[in-house]
């Protein structure tokens, strides 16, 4: 496992390994927690052309209104600036997926994975999961989720948690990305 490096531009959008392929196998609503340029542009394009729900949270106002002039219409979308409690808006709602990223602050994540997204959404996609500290996204989705999935291939770690189905089928679409080429 490697360690948490600095964020750099090399690392970001590793995160697809796991997001693309929990966005086909799901169906429902999509929730981001943590608005970024590759996951958005992503799961918009899945809401729209699946006509799915489709809810962004951010706790930063002018990031969001930013990410609103970058991203084509989509009628399925609601975008929601939310700093004091992102938990409110979707937590009696059915998810079929959430992601969630967003600025290092990991003991905020780690709250978001342990709190009521684990209870309402089918899948939990997070970006930035490793480390093993106390406030370890990999640790907070091994304690509340019963089937999750760590993917380290690609740095900074991508992690998928459910409560509700297995998440073994996700081994087949990284499979391909683990295996080093040079030992072949």
């Amino acid at each position: 496992m490697f360690e948490c490096k600095e964020r750099s531009r090399t690392t970001w959008g590793s995160h697809i390994f796991l997001l693309i392929p929990a966005l086909t196998y799901s169906s429902g609503g999509i929730l981001e927690i943590g608005v970024g340029h590759n996951s958005s542009i992503i799961l918009n394009s899945f809401s729209v052309n699946g006509r799915r729900r489709y809810m962004m949270i951010e706790e930063d106002h002018a990031w969001l209104q930013e990410m609103r002039l970058i991203l084509p219409p989509n009628e399925h979308r609601e975008m929601i600036c939310n700093a004091m409690d992102i938990s409110t808006p979707y937590e009696n709602d059915r998810w079929g997926l959430a992601f969630i990223d967003g600025p290092y602050l990991l003991n905020r994540r780690v709250d978001v994975i342990r709190g009521k997204v684990k209870d309402c959404a089918k899948y939990v996609v997070c970006h930035d999961s490793c480390g093993t500290g106390t406030h370890s996204v990999r640790r907070a989705i091994e304690e509340n989720y019963k089937f999750y999935y760590h993917f380290e291939h690609a740095e900074p770690g991508t992690s998928i948690g459910s409560n509700f189905a297995p998440v073994d089928w996700v081994k087949a679409f990284t499979e391909p990305y683990q295996r080093d080429p040079r030992n072949e």
